[in-house]
């Protein structure tokens, strides 16, 4: 089962965010072309997926669940009719 945060659970619902495939998301974590550690323990890997044929990053926490999800170009290379961001913060 994919272990996620409760901020990622939460943007997950959002309309924009439902083409977005688990499969994509367990992609990226198994098998990165590319990962760095940050400072603040958090691990981001990058993958390319095919359908979307553009790089997608993830940012892991220090546990390994998904905090966030990045994916390049998706709205154009998706078809998605709408596709958008918003940076929250969260109370500690």
């Amino acid at each position: 089962m994919l272990k996620t945060t409760e901020y990622f659970k939460f943007m997950k619902q959002r309309p924009d965010r439902a083409p977005i495939k688990d499969e994509w998301i367990e992609q990226v974590i198994n098998h990165p072309v590319h990962e760095e550690i940050q400072s603040d323990k958090r691990i981001r890997r990058w993958a390319k997926i095919e359908e979307l044929n553009e790089n997608t990053l993830l940012d892991l926490d220090a546990d390994g669940s998904l905090v966030a999800m990045t994916l390049e170009h998706a709205k154009n290379a998706a078809t998605l009719a709408e596709f958008s961001y918003r940076q929250v913060t969260l109370a500690a």
